[in-house]
C-alpha cells in the first residue's frame, strides 16, 4: 500500500505541481497557493484523496514541515479536510478565499495589539492603586 500512496503523490507532484517551487516566499505557501489552484480549477475534484504529507514531501524533495503547514493553511482557507489516521481529502464544497486575489498568497492582516484596560501604580504612600486607562 505504501508503494501506491507514493505512487499517487510522485504522479500528484509531476502532473499537477510542476513549477510549483518557483517564485518568492515560504516554501509551504507556494505548495498550499499551487494545490489551491489545482483543486479551485477542477483538476483536483472535491473528494480526491491527497497523498500523505511523508509521501508528497518524498516525491517534491521537500521537508514534511513545509507540507504540513501547507495543508494547515489549506485547512484554514477551507479548501481541504483531514481526519488523524484517515487522511486528507479536497473538501466538497471549495470557497473562494484570499489566495485567489493577485498579490501574494496568505497574506494576513496583523491584528492591533490588545489594550490594557487597568493599570497598576504605586503612589507615594507605597500601596497599590488601580487606575483605568482609555
Amino acid at each position: 500500500m505504501t508503494a501506491n500512496v507514493d505512487r499517487s503523490a510522485e504522479q500528484l507532484a509531476v502532473l499537477l505541481l510542476a513549477g510549483w517551487h518557483q517564485g518568492r516566499g515560504p516554501a509551504y505557501l507556494r505548495l498550499a497557493q499551487s494545490l489551491a489552484t489545482q483543486i479551485r480549477t477542477g483538476r483536483l475534484p472535491a473528494g480526491s484523496r491527497l497523498p500523505t504529507e511523508r509521501a508528497l514531501a518524498r516525491a517534491l524533495a521537500i521537508s514534511r514541515t513545509s507540507v504540513v503547514s501547507a495543508y494547515s493553511a489549506l485547512r484554514e482557507e477551507g479548501v481541504i479536510v483531514s481526519r488523524q489516521g484517515a487522511g486528507t481529502w479536497v473538501a466538497g464544497e471549495v470557497r473562494a478565499k484570499p489566495m485567489d486575489r493577485p498579490g501574494p498568497p496568505f497574506v494576513r492582516e496583523a491584528s492591533p495589539p490588545t489594550r490594557q484596560r487597568c493599570a497598576t501604580s504605586r503612589p507615594a504612600s507605597g500601596r497599590p492603586t488601580r487606575t483605568r486607562s482609555k
